[in-house]
C-alpha cells in the first residue's frame, strides 16, 4: 500500500475503532501512521497491540 493511502480507504483492513482513534489524533494516511512509534500509537484510545500489528504488516507489504 502507498503511504498516501487514506487510513479510512476500504482496501485498508484495519478495525474501525483503530481508524477513528488515528483520525482523532490527526493521522489520516498510512504514511503518517507508519511514521509514529508503537508507543505513540498505544496511548490513543481505541488502539491496541493487534491493530498496531496489522498496521505494521501493511507497512511491510
Amino acid at each position: 500500500m502507498s503511504p498516501d493511502t487514506p487510513i479510512d480507504d476500504p482496501s485498508v483492513k484495519i478495525a474501525q475503532p483503530f481508524v477513528r482513534a488515528l483520525q482523532a489524533a490527526g493521522i489520516t494516511t498510512l504514511g503518517a501512521a507508519w511514521a509514529r512509534s508503537d508507543a505513540e500509537l498505544l496511548v490513543l484510545h481505541g488502539v491496541g497491540k493487534k491493530g498496531i500489528r496489522m498496521l505494521r504488516e501493511l507497512q511491510s507489504g
